[in-house]
């Protein structure tokens, strides 16, 4: 389930980069590009812990609530890192990084409600 999560992230990301690339410059392509490559290995990450943990209710919320935290903790981070990087768009950084990971976070349901299912039936 988490590598058709990945394949669909990963599609999602992609396209939106390349909606959004003949309207940025440079700074702006790269900044894009960065927030997607973030995005995209903490959400598989904490897909693939909630995945393992979300049978038994209360370690999937602690795992659910952690990942929320470690996600907030990126994009201050990279907030705060990309002020010391010219070569990225700030603005174009943070806010595909703020958006990248809403948008997978409103994914994973689709997902773990199949991988719930298929579970249960195999209980």
């Amino acid at each position: 389930m988490t590598l058709k999560y990945a394949g669909a992230a990963l599609a999602i990301l992609a396209a939106a980069n390349g909606v959004m690339f003949p309207w940025l410059d440079g700074a702006g392509r790269a900044g894009l590009l960065v927030a997607a490559a973030i995005t995209f290995q903490v959400q598989v990450a904490a897909f693939a812990l909630l995945c393992k943990h979300a049978v038994r209710p209360a370690e999937g919320l602690v795992v659910w609530i952690g990942a929320a935290v470690v996600r907030m903790a990126i994009v201050i981070a990279v907030g705060l890192a990309v002020t010391l990087l010219p070569a990225l768009s700030p603005v174009t950084t943070l806010l595909g990084c703020a958006a990248f990971f809403f948008v997978l976070l409103m994914l994973e349901p689709v997902f773990l409600a199949a991988r719930m299912r298929s579970a249960a039936e195999a209980a």
